[in-house]
C-alpha cells in the first residue's frame, strides 16, 4: 500500500486489487511469506 499508484481505500479499485493480491499471495505463500528471488549487481570504482 506504499506505493504512490495504489488505489486509495475509498476508490472503485481497491477492493478488486485487494482480492487479487490476496489470491496470488495464497497461490504462492510458504510458511505465510512470498520468495522473492531476486540477483543484485554490485560495480564499485574510482573516478
Amino acid at each position: 500500500m506504499s506505493s504512490s499508484y495504489t488505489p486509495m481505500p475509498e476508490h472503485p479499485n481497491y477492493g478488486p486489487m485487494i482480492d487479487e493480491l490476496k489470491k496470488l499471495f495464497n497461490r504462492y505463500e510458504k510458511n505465510g511469506k512470498v520468495p522473492f528471488i531476486y540477483e543484485t549487481e554490485l560495480y564499485w570504482g574510482e573516478i
